[in-house]
C-alpha cells in the first residue's frame, strides 16, 4: 500500500511539472523568482523537518487509502491542464481546491495530522502556482514577474509531497 502511495507521488511530482512548462510560451516559468537577490520563496527547513518527522507515524490505512487515490486524481488533474485556455485554468483552481478543502475538512486520527497538513500545503501551493500563470495571462504588464514566481511556487509545493512521499513509505 504505502509503496503504491510512494509510486503515485512520485508520478504526481513530475508530471506536475510538465504541463506548466511544456509551452514555448511559458519558457520563462522555469527562472526562479528573486527579489533582491533572494529568492521569494523558501522553505524553512526547520519547519519543513519537524512536519516531515511527524508524517511517518500515519498508521490509518484508510486514510493512507484514500490519499492514494488522490494522488492519483492529483496526477489526472495536472495531466488535463491546459495553460493556453482560461477555462483550462479556471477548471484546474476549482479541481485542485475542492481537493484541498476535502482535507480541510477531513476528520483525521491524530497520527496522521502532518500527513494531511503536508496534502493540504501541497494543494495551496499548487493552486497557487495555477494562479499566477492566470495572473500572467490577465496582466501582460507584469506577465515576467507572475511567470517568474511559477518556478518556486511549485517547488513549494513539491517539497511537501516529497515529505509525504519520503516518510510514507512500505513497512
Amino acid at each position: 500500500m504505502r509503496l503504491k502511495i510512494s509510486l503515485l507521488a512520485a508520478a504526481v511530482l513530475f508530471i506536475v511539472a510538465l504541463p506548466l512548462f511544456g509551452t514555448s510560451a511559458h519558457v520563462a516559468l522555469q527562472a526562479a523568482a528573486t527579489m533582491g537577490g533572494q529568492p521569494v520563496s523558501t522553505m524553512s527547513a526547520t519547519r519543513m523537518a519537524g512536519v516531515q518527522s511527524k508524517i511517518a507515524n500515519c498508521k490509518d490505512v484508510t486514510f493512507l487509502t484514500g490519499l492514494a487515490t488522490d494522488l492519483k486524481d492529483l496526477t489526472v488533474i495536472f495531466k488535463a491542464f491546459n495553460p493556453a485556455q482560461p477555462t483550462g485554468i479556471s477548471v484546474t483552481l476549482l479541481l485542485i481546491s475542492d481537493l484541498r478543502q476535502k482535507y480541510e475538512d477531513m476528520d483525521v486520527t491524530a497520527d496522521c495530522d502532518a500527513a494531511a497538513f503536508a496534502m493540504i500545503s501541497a494543494l495551496a501551493n499548487y493552486g497557487d502556482a495555477v494562479a499566477l500563470v492566470d495572473a500572467a495571462k490577465a496582466d501582460p504588464t507584469n506577465a515576467k514577474a507572475y511567470s517568474d514566481a511559477v518556478g518556486p511556487q511549485i517547488d513549494r509545493a513539491n517539497a511537501f509531497l516529497n515529505a509525504l512521499i519520503t516518510e510514507i513509505k512500505p513497512a
